[in-house]
């Protein structure tokens, strides 16, 4: 899990700065870029690559919340009933729709960085 959230950073590193020739350029763009949260990045390539949520997306994302939860379900679409709860969920889902672009978008290319084995210190 730790390897993949850290791709996704990289990977959102690369498209924000749009520079990057080797891992470890990638890494330090991630270091660079560390400063802008992750809701913030997503927001932006959300807006420059007009990803919306629409409010049948919305409402179609409450059911299947509510179909998880059959027990749960009258107070799942209760607690979305509010504009405020809607609006917070239609940022979650183009959040996600633009995570989904970038993971769609990335070009991500191994490399070996050395030849030698990695040697970790006792007592780490």
């Amino acid at each position: 899990m730790r390897t993949a959230y850290w791709l996704i950073i990289v990977a959102l590193a690369v498209l924000v700065t749009g520079t990057v020739a080797t891992w470890r350029g990638a890494r330090q763009a991630a270091a660079s870029a560390a400063v802008v949260t992750r809701e913030a990045i997503l927001e932006a390539i959300a807006r420059q690559e007009n990803i919306d949520a629409t409010d049948d997306e919305v409402a179609s994302e409450i059911q299947r919340m509510a179909a998880a939860e059959p027990r749960q379900a009258a107070r799942i679409r209760a607690r979305y009933q509010t504009p405020e709860r809607r609006r917070a969920l239609r940022e979650s889902l183009i959040e996600h729709k633009a995570l989904d672009w970038v993971l769609q978008a990335a070009d991500v290319q191994e490399e070996v960085a050395s030849e030698s084995p990695l040697v970790i210190p006792a007592g780490l």
